[in-house]
């Protein structure tokens, strides 16, 4: 049934049940019978507030249906923004873990907020074990750096921990900043430089070595010469000497030790001169 047939029929029964310019019994607080006329008017009058009533409910239900449905709307946008947000979240954090240095985000008060894996490897520590702590207590760098650590850089030998060796450091802080580049905090990123150490170190030793061998070449350049002098006197005068006599034999011996010495001074130079290749084709038949 429909508002306007309720109101039909709720108008009909009243003037059926009371006719116009009738009266109807009733009852007063006194106990005694009382008449109460209706008319035409106040049935219209009745029968419009009714209307106004239904229309307003009507319109009610409307604005609610519409609300209800602007409700849902703005739900599901949530929904989608919360998981965008959490996707976007997801893929940050799977970059941060899938690189290959060490990262430690910090707040303004140096207190520990995150830690990567490539981090908690190098340091040999558990990241849920180290957030909230001081970032001193697991990273030591100089106290200048710690001053200003919006972008200092520089490197640092690092302890062993859990029986393995110390390592050499190279870190840069960089500052953590908000999306109105306030300064929110600071981020460390490090990586192991021991092997470039360690390659430093054979580098200054084949330098070293280099220098030494040139020093060699050049002694043996300057030796070599006054030994060419020393084993021509020698064999001038082991020719004025007679076969047999013990001063013969005491220049054989001179002879044979420059020549030795000659011998070693000129693998020395050798040694030192690099070795330019010629190649010139064979045959291989």
């Amino acid at each position: 049934m429909n508002e306007r047939e309720g109101r039909e029929d709720w108008a009909s029964s009243i003037e059926s049940n009371v006719s116009p310019g009738d009266t109807t019994p009733g009852r007063g607080r006194s106990g005694e019978r009382k008449t109460v006329n209706i008319s035409d008017g106040d049935v219209d009058v009745l029968a419009k507030a009714f209307d106004v009533f239904s229309h307003a409910v009507t319109d009610l239900q409307k604005a609610f249906i519409s609300r209800e449905g602007r409700l849902n709307s703005l739900n599901l946008e949530l929904d989608q923004i919360g998981e965008e947000t959490d996707a976007a979240a997801k893929y940050i954090e799977n970059i941060l873990q899938s690189i290959t240095n060490g990262v430690i985000v910090f707040d303004l008060k140096m207190m520990v907020t995150h830690v990567n894996r490539a981090g908690s490897e190098l340091l040999r520590i558990v990241s849920s074990e180290v957030v909230g702590r001081p970032l001193a207590e697991i990273f030591n760098v100089p106290h200048d750096d710690y001053e200003c650590p919006w972008g200092g850089s520089g490197e640092i030998f690092l302890p062993g921990r859990g029986g393995r060796n110390g390592m050499h450091v190279a870190y840069t802080f960089s500052p953590l900043t908000d999306p109105s580049d306030g300064v929110i905090g600071s981020l460390v990123v490090f990586s192991d430089v021991t092997p470039l150490k360690h390659l430093e170190e054979q580098l200054q030793r084949t330098q070293r070595l280099s220098a030494m061998g040139e020093m060699a070449a050049g002694l043996a350049h300057e030796i070599r010469n006054p030994l060419g002098s020393l084993e021509l006197f020698s064999s001038l005068l082991r020719r004025e000497l007679e076969e047999g006599t013990g001063k013969a034999q005491l220049a054989d011996n001179i002879l044979m030790s420059i020549k030795t010495l000659t011998s070693i001074t000129s693998n020395l130079l050798y040694f030192a001169q690099p070795c330019t290749p010629s190649p010139k084709p064979v045959s291989i038949d």
